[in-house]
């Protein structure tokens, strides 16, 4: 009996399609989304970005790309975890491409505040790519510089609070 079963779930998914690749009308539609996804998410439509994205990845599961950019999308409407997971998606997809490792590992240290998460995306990304070394550090130096001069003007404030009472 549980043969039979086996079989019959085998049948109705094979039959279903749910294995199967896209068809060359899929990945033309889902390209169309990309495009759409991209166009909107350059005039920082974030919300249309996300929906033609998974719109894409929907025709087309198996391109990574639309998953990276479905990524940057969300972190552009400050969905840091949906964007964690789109990366994720992304890493599945194709696991030796470094940019997802890169972006997953920026949200981690920037706005989940898990470094060693972040040290670990960034490890495997320079793994897989010699140059997100120089992507990874240019962009913690002008990080650091940033929250440098941040602090640098909370003192200045701070004195000249304290010299005006």
């Amino acid at each position: 009996m549980k043969k039979k079963l086996v079989l019959l779930m085998t049948c109705v998914l094979l039959g279903s399609g749910a294995f199967a690749a896209p068809s060359g009308k899929d990945i033309a539609e889902a390209n169309k989304y990309y495009e759409k996804g991209i166009k909107n998410w350059v005039q920082g439509n974030y919300l249309a970005s996300v929906n033609a994205f998974e719109k894409s990845i929907k025709n087309n599961p198996d391109n990574n790309n639309a998953y990276v950019s479905l990524g940057n999308a969300k972190v552009g409407l400050r969905d840091f975890n949906g964007a964690v997971e789109s990366f994720s998606d992304a890493i599945a997809v194709c696991p030796e491409d470094y940019r997802p490792y890169v972006s997953r590992g920026f949200i981690y240290y920037y706005e989940l505040k898990e470094p060693c998460k972040a040290f670990d995306d960034f490890e495997r990304a320079i793994k897989l790519d010699q140059h997100a070394l120089s992507l990874i550090r240019d962009h913690l130096e002008v990080y650091n510089a940033f929250i440098l001069d941040r602090e640098l003007n909370a003192q200045a404030d701070a004195e000249i609070l304290s010299s005006t009472k």
